[in-house]
């Protein structure tokens, strides 16, 4: 580190190294580590998101992405409509909301996290068939806070707003960056 920088440069290029180190750690780490269903098994890397469009450290967002395609083969064994069968406004989203997206940001051109966003955002509407309502358009709102491809518990106690739930248009904004579908910029309006 170069002596004659100022204290707080240098202090950066030390973080910028420890942020280096423990990246490439925990990618040491996690590569052991297959997809086992967690909602913050890939929330872990949003950390890391500002550090790789600053260093330009490609192993991030290969690992991001190898860290993707774990968590694809999961969910075609567990998820439905690649969603979770039943879920809730907080820990339901947060695969989409921000490991997903921020992996979209890193790499828009991608097409398998697009598709793995709008496997998510389709349902935010109500675009399935056979999938439960999940939004109300007359109303504005989600019919619940248990809201998932199988199950929407839209009943007391269940049948209400929190801020958790702004989580699903966390997702369903960058669908539409990513895709220019206008119906998920009209949810998010609607909303």
């Amino acid at each position: 580190m170069a002596r004659d920088c100022p204290k707080w440069a240098q202090a950066q290029l030390h973080l910028r190294s420890e942020m280096r180190e423990w990246i490439r750690g925990s990618i040491s780490r996690q590569r052991r580590i297959p997809w086992q269903g967690g909602h913050d098994e890939g929330t872990f890397t949003s950390a890391w998101c500002g550090y790789a469009l600053l260093s330009g450290d490609g192993d991030i967002l290969d690992f991001m992405r190898w860290l993707r395609e774990g968590y694809l083969r999961w969910a075609e064994r567990h998820f439905v409509h690649g969603y979770t069968p039943r879920g809730e406004a907080h820990h339901g989203t947060e695969t989409h909301c921000i490991f997903l997206t921020r992996l979209w940001h890193l790499a828009p051109e991608d097409e398998a996290t697009v598709a793995a966003l709008e496997d998510g955002a389709h349902h935010v509407g109500n675009w399935v068939d056979g999938v439960p309502a999940w939004y109300d358009w007359k109303h504005h709102g989600f019919r619940s806070w248990c809201i998932g491809t199988e199950v929407v518990e839209a009943y007391p106690p269940f049948d209400y707003q929190v801020p958790d739930h702004f989580k699903f248009l966390q997702f369903v904004l960058p669908t539409y960056l990513a895709t220019g579908e206008e119906r998920y910029l009209a949810l998010c309006r609607d909303y």
